[in-house]
């Protein structure tokens, strides 16, 4: 084998490797920023659901309070 049908050899390989390593890492980023969205979706959602269960507890803090007012 010679220089030059190695070099051709060595020459296609890197050019069906690098496309697929590119490809490949461009698709390895687009699926870590879709995830890092689901993320801070669930985030923000558990946040409001966190808020509404403060705001239930008071509320019910000041309902038992009626209830006791009434009871004495």
């Amino acid at each position: 084998m010679n220089l030059l049908e190695f070099l051709a050899i060595i020459a296609g390989n890197v050019a069906v490797i690098l496309p697929l390593f590119l490809w490949l890492r461009a698709e390895g980023n687009a699926d870590r920023r879709e995830v890092h969205q689901m993320f801070s979706e669930m985030r923000s959602e558990f946040n409001e659901m966190r808020n509404e269960f403060k705001d239930f507890h008071g509320r019910m803090c000041v309902l038992e309070e009626r209830m006791a007012k009434k009871a004495e």
